[in-house]
Order: structure tokens, then C-alpha cells, then sequence
């Protein structure tokens, strides 16, 4: 009962600076979000107008969307998963297999979930104790099986 006590005050400490460090990230990408829109306002304010200046700029922002497209499309599904799906939480086994696979009749390889970030989530293999890091993007297009919050599924 001790044992049980301290895991779930551990795993509640793990989940709070989890959840702290998202915040934190967060709230930089707003911050930035908020000062480049501050910093148009200031510009129209001085009647210097920066919007002259776009119509020049589109040949550059067209080619860096061309760029940055792909990665920029993977971070937004991985903010998806993380913020608004939510299918695992610290401390979870839950099982990975392709959306288009159907899974195992004997059960699916059993991943502990170690840590959660705005880009990144790190699972310990449940068998082999190997420890990997996977990008939150490309988890959201992975059926994910949580013991958790499915009692009666099969996870070896």
C-alpha cells in the first residue's frame, strides 16, 4: 500500500513538471505570436505601414512555405495530439501499430510512456527496458491502444 502511495505521488510529480514544461512552451509560442502583431500595431501606429511591404515579400514567404510545409504540418499534429486529443498521460502502457494494420491476435508490444513534450513523447519498451523518442507528429497518425483506458484490451 506504501509502494502504491509513493508510485502515485511519483507519477503525479512526473506529471506536473510534464505539464509545466508544455506550458511553458506553450506560452513562448504566444508570446511570440503576440509581439510580432504588437510590433505591426507600433509600425502603423508610427505611419511607417508595413503592409506595403508584403505584396514584395510574397515570392520569399511562397518558397519558405514550400519549405518549412511538410514540417510545419507534422508539429500542428503533433500540438493536435498532445493538446487536444490527449490519448496518453505519464505512466500509461499503451501499444503502437500502423492505422491500417489490423492489431495482433496475440497482442501488440507494450510501451511505458516516460515523458510527453510539445514535440516529442519518450516510452521504455516494456520487454527490453530500451528507451525510444518519438515525434508527437508521427504518433498522430498511429493507432494508439492505452491499457489504461482500455481495461479489456490485449497488451502483452
Amino acid at each position: 500500500s506504501c509502494d502504491n502511495l509513493y508510485k502515485q505521488v511519483r507519477m503525479l510529480q512526473a506529471t506536473m513538471i510534464n505539464s509545466n514544461q508544455i506550458d511553458a512552451a506553450y506560452e513562448s509560442l504566444l508570446n511570440v505570436v503576440f509581439y510580432f502583431i504588437l510590433g505591426l500595431i507600433v509600425l502603423v501606429i508610427m505611419e511607417s505601414y508595413p503592409f506595403a511591404a508584403f505584396p514584395s515579400l510574397t515570392g520569399v514567404l511562397l518558397g519558405f512555405a514550400f519549405i518549412f510545409g511538410p514540417a510545419s504540418s507534422k508539429y500542428f499534429e503533433g500540438l493536435m495530439l498532445v493538446f487536444l486529443r490527449e490519448p496518453y498521460d505519464i505512466g500509461d502502457r499503451i501499444a503502437l501499430s500502423d492505422i491500417d494494420q489490423d492489431t495482433k491476435r496475440s497482442g501488440s508490444s507494450t510501451w511505458f510512456v516516460e515523458g510527453v513534450t510539445l514535440f516529442t513523447t519518450t516510452v521504455r519498451y516494456g520487454t527490453t527496458n530500451e528507451v525510444a523518442t518519438l515525434a508527437n507528429g508521427s504518433l498522430a497518425n498511429s493507432r494508439i491502444i492505452n491499457a489504461a483506458r482500455s481495461p479489456k484490451a490485449n497488451v502483452q
